[in-house]
Parts: C-alpha cells; sequence; structure tokens
C-alpha cells in the first residue's frame, strides 16, 4: 500500500488531503498520477503539471516507490518556491528587491542595477531582447544565493532579472545583498551578479541599427571571494571552518574556503533551517561539531574502543537509519549538507530506535576539522553527485586530494567504502585509493551481476540504499570499491596521480 498526499487543487478535488492506495508492481509514480487523476485539466484545458515527491524528497516521474512510501504529488506553485529569485517581463523594482533582504540585524545593504546602455563596442544598440529557460534558470538562481549565504556568514541575498524586449535605459537584472558589515555585502552582491552572469542559462540579444547579434550573457571579471572584501575571519571562540585554511593536502572539493555555518539558511525560505534543532543532541549544526573533534566516542555515549563510522552523504537516511540501528554498539556520524535531509536522517534513526549516533549539517570537505587523525574507523560513501563532464572534475569528491585527506582521519586498518551507479567512478576510485596509503580489499562494476567471488564478499551483509533500490529495478550497474587504510603516512598526491584520476574517468 502507499500514502499520497494532495495538496491545493487535487486536494479539492478529492476531499482529503490524504489517500491509501494499493500498491501496482512496478507501477511509476507518474503512472499512479495517471491511474488517480489523468482525466484532470487546468483551466486551459491542459493535463494539470505536477511535481512527485517520495518520503518528502522530488523524483522524476519514472520512479517506482516502495511498498508503504508516502507519495506527494505537488500542483504548480505559485509565484515560484523561492521569493529571492524572479524572471519577470515586467519591470523590475529596485526597492523591492532590497527589502527582501533587509533587515535590523544587516547594516549594510548593497544593490547592483543593470540597465540597458545605447551601444556595444561602437556600434549603437536600438534594444536588447533576453530570452531565458525559466525554470532551470530560476533553479540557478537559487543554488547561487545558497552558495552566497554559506560564503558570507550573516549575508542575504536577492536577484531578479527581466527576460522579453528591453528598450534604452530600462533595468535588466537587480542583485541585492545585506550583512551585518558593509564589506560582506559588497563582496556578496559583486558575487551575485558575476556568478548570475556566468552560470545561469539566460541569453541576450543586441539589436543596432544595423542588424543585431547574440551575446554571451557572461561578467568580464572573476568571481569575487569572501577574501576580497569580506566577513572576517573569527578570533574568538573554538575553532570553527571560518578559521581553516585549505588542506594540507591541496584543494578538497566541497571545502567552502572561508566559512560554513548552519546559520546561512533563511527560515522564511526552508522551514528545516529551525527543524533541524528539534533533534538537538542528535544533529548538530556545523559550526557546534569541532568542540567534539577527538570525543566523537564519549559525546555520544559508546565505549572508548568501539567503531568510529562516518557516513558522507546521508541523503534521505535509510542507509544511515539501518546501519545505526543494526549496530548499537558502534557509534555513528553522518555529514550532509541539505538541511531537509538532515532532518529526515536523524527523524529515521531515532525512529528505529537508534540513540547512537549524530548527523552535522556540514560539506564533506571539513574531515581535518570535526575528526582527529585516526579517529575514524570505517567511512561510508554512497552514490556522490557523478559529475559526469570534464570540466566539472573538480567538482568531484572522488579526488586524490580528498583520499589522502580521509587517509589522514582513518586509522591503520579502517575501511572506505564508495558505491556509485556512475560507472566511470569505478576506474576513478581505483585510481585515487591506488597509492600506498590504501591497500585494495574488494571490488565490482555490478554488484548484483557479477559471480567473482569479491562480488561476493561485498554482498554480504550489504545494506541497499534507497537511491539503489531504485537504479536496480531501471536495470543499471552497481559499483563498490573497498579499500583499507595502511600504515603510511597519509601525504598529498602527486601531479601525477591527479592527472590520472582526471584520465581515468575521461579516457
Amino acid at each position: 500500500m502507499l500514502t499520497v498526499r494532495l495538496f491545493a487543487v487535487l486536494r479539492e478535488r478529492q476531499g482529503s488531503d490524504t489517500l491509501t492506495v494499493e500498491r501496482l508492481e512496478g507501477e511509476s509514480v507518474g503512472s499512479l498520477y495517471a491511474r488517480l487523476f489523468g482525466d484532470l485539466r487546468d483551466e486551459a484545458g491542459r493535463p494539470l503539471p505536477v511535481l512527485y515527491a517520495v518520503d518528502e524528497e522530488y523524483v522524476d516521474a519514472d520512479v517506482v516507490p516502495d511498498d508503504g512510501a508516502t507519495v506527494a504529488f505537488i500542483p504548480p506553485l505559485g509565484g515560484g518556491g523561492d521569493p529571492r529569485v524572479r524572471l519577470t517581463e515586467d519591470e523590475l523594482d529596485e526597492a523591492a528587491v532590497a527589502e527582501l533582504v533587509a533587515g535590523p540585524e544587516r547594516g549594510g545593504l548593497c544593490t547592483f542595477s543593470g540597465t540597458v546602455r545605447d551601444h556595444d563596442g561602437g556600434r549603437r544598440v536600438v534594444r536588447l531582447e533576453y530570452e531565458a529557460y525559466p525554470a532551470m534558470a530560476e533553479k540557478q538562481m537559487s543554488v547561487l544565493c545558497d552558495a552566497i549565504e554559506a560564503e558570507w556568514p550573516g549575508v542575504a541575498i536577492a536577484m531578479h532579472h527581466r527576460i522579453g524586449t528591453l528598450e534604452i535605459g530600462e533595468t535588466a537584472v537587480v542583485v541585492a545583498a545585506a550583512a551585518p558589515h558593509r564589506d560582506a555585502a559588497f563582496a556578496a552582491c559583486r558575487a551575485g551578479i558575476d556568478r548570475l552572469k556566468e552560470r545561469v542559462p539566460i541569453w541576450k540579444k543586441e539589436v543596432y541599427a544595423d542588424g543585431s547579434t547574440w551575446k554571451a550573457n557572461a561578467g568580464s571579471s572573476p568571481d569575487a571571494s569572501p577574501g576580497d572584501a569580506g566577513q572576517p575571519p573569527a578570533t574568538d571562540g573554538p575553532v570553527t571552518t571560518a578559521q581553516v585554511p585549505d588542506s594540507e593536502f591541496g584543494r578538497i572539493p566541497g571545502r567552502l574556503r572561508d566559512a560554513f555555518s548552519s546559520k546561512r539558511g533563511r527560515s522564511e525560505v526552508n522551514p528545516f533551517v529551525e527543524r533541524i534543532h528539534e533533534f538537538s543532541p542528535w544533529v548538530l549544526p556545523g559550526e557546534d561539531a569541532p568542540a567534539l573533534r577527538g570525543g566523537w566516542r564519549a559525546a555520544i555515549g559508546v565505549a572508548e574502543d568501539a567503531p568510529l563510522v562516518l557516513e558522507i552523504g546521508t541523503g534521505n537516511g535509510f542507509f544511515f537509519r539501518d546501519l545505526s540501528s543494526q549496530r548499537p554498539d558502534a557509534a555513528f556520524v553522518g555529514v550532509e549538507i541539505r538541511f531537509k535531509r538532515v532532518w529526515m536522517t536523524a527523524r529515521k534513526a531515532l525512529d528505529a530506535g537508534a540513540r547512537n549516533f549524530r548527523v552535522v549539517h556540514q560539506s564533506f570537505g571539513y574531515l581535518d576539522t570535526y575528526f582527529a587523525e585516526g579517529e575514524l574507523d570505517e567511512v561510508w560513501i554512497n552514490h556522490p553527485d557523478p559529475w559526469p563532464k570534464d570540466r566539472h572534475h573538480k567538482h568531484r569528491l572522488l579526488q586524490p586530494s580528498f583520499a589522502a585527506l580521509l587517509a589522514s582521519r582513518v586509522r591503520p586498518g579502517g575501511l572506505v567504502q564508495v558505491q556509485s551507479d556512475f560507472a566511470p567512478y569505478g576506474p576513478l576510485a581505483r585510481s585515487v585509493f591506488g597509492t600506498e596509503m590504501w591497500e585494495h580489499v574488494a571490488f565490482t562494476a555490478d554488484l548484483w551481476g557479477a559471480e567473482d567471488t569479491e562480488a561476493a564478499l561485498l554482498r554480504e551483509g550489504h545494506i541497499q540504499t534507497n537511491y539503489e533500490k531504485k537504479k536496480v529495478a531501471q536495470g543499471e550497474p552497481i559499483m563498490i570499491a573497498r579499500v583499507r587504510r595502511t600504515e603510511a603516512p597519509a601525504r598529498p598526491p602527486t601531479e601525477a596521480e591527479d592527472a590520472a584520476a582526471r584520465r581515468s574517468v575521461t579516457g
């Protein structure tokens, strides 16, 4: 059976906000919606577009829910989901954008307005025509706002952009940033406009008196950095990520250079910013976790010699729940960067009766901040983001620098396991863990399809993640690499090792 949650027009039509329906074998959430509401139309007579969620996570229409899952059908969200960002054909109101970020706790307010000028490269411009991929553009703008608010503690930022035809002198874009102090407001506002122009799918056509051309919507300078004119580093209190420079092992993907704070979240946009505190002390904001460095077992309440197990990226928490509840004598720490997933992970583990854990709202790049040398016994990494394009290699979690950082935190004899449905991560994992700091334990490119002894070893006691179940149902092979820490000292990677890691994915 499935529980189905309904909202707005769907709730009104059904006369209830919850349904219990029979789960049909192999039926996707899209097919389930068609079965229940296939004849529903909007005011223009078109099928009503909806989003799908399973157990409070957005999913694609072809996802098949597990028995007992909660499925939600979400009609269009009027006015967009993030008030900080907007694409519109209407005139922009600079004051209204500034009002979104202003507040009594933010003494510095900086706005940038970009207007249509009457020339470019010696040619007279008549007008501009802006075109966008709206759904993706607004999503990327929201991601940029989140990232900037993470980099500058206390900053709030908003950005609105015009699309359609704009005449000379009309405002095309407004970015506003507010912060406790002016330096951070200036730096965050500059980063906002530069990154928007670099990364958001918005295009402009310049129309001249004698023709027209499409122009790159790109900024003229590199991204601003928090170190340029941002928040000064903290000097009082316990060590925090704001005081931690780049790792001694090199650039670590996921490591925000100057700061990370759970306080960056905006509760008026994301209710889970506050809700993660419902599960204190089992949930820790990132800035509170350094105090437990070297003392996780005592804080969690297990024996001094109990295994300390880390999961990097807990997702929706099913794997973390199962692992921690099956091993009550061990201590578990989960690191997850998304507020909602932190909350979901803790809720699932607590509901299962586990109390031997902590979930930290943080990026995976700060292992040296939260764990002492050799403090970890096991590390589990399940389905990290694939970043399939070569130009995105620097974003991949699996890097020689990260494997070296991990080696500094895992005790000799400790285990690390990486699992992925992205096939190129097989050779990548073998490359980054192919140094003297690690020894091979087992590897398979197809956990459920291979019949060799290493695949059989990896299947012993294997706990399927929720994501793995979906991929297996779709016929996707699952890669697993398991390695053991040696006695060799942790060291930075060589240039040759970095190059070999990149080649292992791209060939």
